[in-house]
C-alpha cells in the first residue's frame, strides 16, 4: 500500500521508478542516525528523551527502534506523537508588539525527525534530479 504522498509524486512522473515502496530499515542505518544526532539540539514537547541521551544511547536502543520504524513502514503508519510539535514564535524585526513580526518554529520529537530521515534517504534515492532539487526537508544537496 503506497502513501498517498508517494502517489502525489508518481502522478508528477518525477520518479525514475513507478512502483516505489519504502524498504525495511537496517540496523546500521538506525544506528547511524542515532549517532549523528546533534546533542545541543531541544527534545522537542518531551523532555524526557533529549538528544544527548539518544545519541549515547544509540548502540543498545538502535534494534527497538528499527522493530518500530519498520513496523511504521509495514502498516503505513505513522505515530502521531512523532507529528505533534512545540511552536515557539521567534522575533524576526521590527515592533516586538506585532505578531507579523515574528514567525512560527516547531520542533518535534528527535525519534520521529530520525525516522523522517531515513524516509527521506529512500525516497530521493529514487526521485529524479529536479524532483530532488525541490524537497528541502532533511537531505544535503
Amino acid at each position: 500500500m503506497q502513501h498517498t504522498s508517494i502517489k502525489a509524486i508518481i502522478r508528477e512522473n518525477h520518479c525514475k521508478i513507478m512502483d516505489f515502496n519504502f524498504q525495511s530499515i537496517p540496523d546500521k542505518a538506525v544506528l547511524d542516525v542515532l549517532e549523528k544526532i546533534n546533542p545541543k539540539k531541544s527534545p522537542g514537547w518531551d523532555p524526557a528523551i533529549p538528544p544527548i541521551f539518544l545519541k549515547k544511547v544509540a548502540p543498545v536502543i538502535a534494534s527497538s527502534l528499527r522493530t518500530s520504524f519498520n513496523c511504521c513502514i509495514d502498516e503505513s503508519c505513522w505515530s502521531n506523537k512523532w507529528k505533534m510539535g512545540e511552536w515557539t514564535p521567534v522575533f524576526k524585526k521590527g515592533d516586538k508588539h506585532a505578531k507579523e513580526n515574528f514567525r512560527p518554529i516547531t520542533v518535534l520529537p528527535v525519534v520521529g525527525k530520525a525516522f523522517e530521515h531515513l524516509l527521506c534517504k529512500q525516497i530521493t534515492t529514487y526521485c529524479d534530479h529536479t524532483l530532488y532539487s525541490r524537497m528541502t526537508a532533511n537531505r544535503k544537496p
